[in-house]
């Protein structure tokens, strides 16, 4: 049997498919000097897959600070189309399954203005 390998891909949910138990993850290729290529893979969620919501506080928890992160746990019947996603997956030839799915919505950041009344952002230098 072969080797299990972890690593990280990050890109934008394309397409959920099987209900909710396939994603389709558009992730934009390393950087080699010349315009980087888009990768699209197809990964397998499991019942062991874990899977949450992280977002910008927006105001200070106790032990945090405003603008930490929150982390909230999810299901895959949460994950949506257009969701940025960072997961963990084990590759094998052919085959890639997420360990963890780590999902960032753009309507769950802090905005610039925000961030610098809650003095997030050191004033220009």
């Amino acid at each position: 049997m072969g080797r299990i390998a972890l690593a990280f891909v990050s890109g934008k949910i394309l397409a959920l498919d099987g209900g909710h138990r396939v994603i389709t993850l558009e992730e934009v290729g390393p950087g080699t000097g010349r315009p980087a290529g888009l990768v699209t893979r197809r990964i397998e969620l499991t019942s062991a897959t874990r899977i949450e919501l992280v977002s910008r506080a927006r105001a200070a928890a106790a032990g945090g600070w405003a603008g930490g992160f929150k982390q909230a746990p999810q299901t895959a019947t949460h994950l949506r189309v257009g969701d940025y996603v960072t997961v963990t997956i084990e590759s094998r030839p052919g085959h890639c399954r997420a360990v963890s799915v780590t999902v960032m919505r753009p309507e769950t950041a802090v905005p610039a203005a925000a961030g610098q009344q809650a003095g997030l952002f050191g004033q220009g230098r």
